[in-house]
């Protein structure tokens, strides 16, 4: 699951690992406070995943009711458990990646948003492909580079010009 993220997307490798520790341990705890599931081959609970899936994606649960869109898939209830795993480790590898960016929640959520309709198509496809979002001019991928930094600059861009203004807020819409 993650080297496929790694592969459409371009994320870090140093990002790869770190996640995929991260959302491991989140499943196992969120499996251990439910006990050890009935079955005879023990496999992640269902109910261990969706406590997850809820809860690392509530704030883009809440982004999407407050902007009245539809989230980025059909509804909850319908995808299965690994796309759920899917979803949670793309939002953590976003996060992970985000750097400053990460404490603007709403373009993190917007970022999610419009990168799991992505991953949606290529999972539905069923053949991995680079994703455009993502491609550089030499046909490899990097999301730090074609995401993060363009907001990085501009945001360095607002804060450099705010020292110029006055006033109490910035003015995004001229950038």
């Amino acid at each position: 699951m993650f080297d496929l993220l790694e592969f459409v997307f371009g994320f870090q490798s140093d990002n790869i690992k770190n996640q995929r520790e991260n959302v491991i341990l989140l499943v196992a705890n969120s499996q251990s406070r439910l006990g050890l599931p009935d079955e005879r081959d023990p496999k992640i609970d269902e109910k261990a995943v969706n406590m997850v899936y809820k809860k690392v994606l509530d704030n883009y649960f809440k982004w999407c009711k407050y902007l009245r869109i539809r989230m980025a898939w059909n509804s909850s209830d319908a995808i299965t458990r690994e796309r759920k795993l899917f979803l949670i480790s793309l939002y953590f590898l976003i996060w992970g990646e985000a750097a400053n960016v990460r404490f603007l929640p709403e373009c993190i959520c917007y970022i999610f948003h419009n990168m799991a309709k992505e991953l949606d198509a290529i999972l539905d496809r069923g053949e991995a492909c680079v994703a455009e979002s993502c491609k550089l001019e030499n046909g490899s991928v990097a999301f730090l580079e074609q995401i993060i930094h363009p907001i990085y600059e501009t945001i360095v861009k607002v804060g450099d010009r705010s020292g110029e203004q006055k006033g109490d807020y910035l003015e995004l819409s001229s950038t």
